[in-house]
């Protein structure tokens, strides 16, 4: 995986891929919801030359975070965050294909790549069930070998009636 916008050279000439993790590092400047609203190729053309940094963000007296290793103060959080990924198990499940959120060695390695190299800082760890023992095991896990704050999110979904 590339750290770098791909295509010809020179400013005129870009095309619109790039990489995982050059994406990374410029989702701390907040680019995601303009990504969203105008569609990504249109969003990556302008993120060559784009330069990340932090934004303080009022935080009330007394706001916490809760991650998965205890509550945080939310100005000790520094780097980028991530709010809404999907992490897995780290173990197969039976009937599914195996993906690299099976492998919880693979996804910690992707983890502390984040955080060294594009200063990933929190990561809200999505889930379409409520996170159960298992999987609280395996996000502390991932935290531990990273150095991520993780935080566990799940949902009821329930059909309309």
């Amino acid at each position: 995986m590339s750290d770098r916008v791909e295509g010809p050279a020179g400013p005129a000439a870009r095309d619109s891929s790039i990489g995982r993790r050059r994406a990374l590092q410029l989702l701390g400047a907040g680019g995601l919801t303009g990504a969203a609203a105008a569609g990504w190729a249109a969003w990556s053309d302008g993120l060559a030359g784009a330069q990340v940094s932090p934004v303080p963000v009022a935080v009330p007296p007394g706001g916490i975070v809760r991650t998965i290793r205890g509550d945080l103060n939310p100005n000790a959080i520094t780097g980028a965050a991530l709010m809404h990924e999907h992490m897995g198990s780290g173990q197969p499940e039976p009937g599914l294909a195996a993906n690299p959120t099976t492998d919880r060695e693979w996804m910690a390695r992707e983890l502390t790549i984040a955080h060294e190299k594009a200063g990933l800082g929190l990561l809200v760890a999505a889930s379409i069930t409520m996170p159960g023992p298992e999987n609280i095991e395996h996000l502390t896990y991932l935290s531990q070998r990273s150095n991520v704050h993780l935080v566990a999110a799940g949902a009821y979904y329930m059909r309309p009636a």
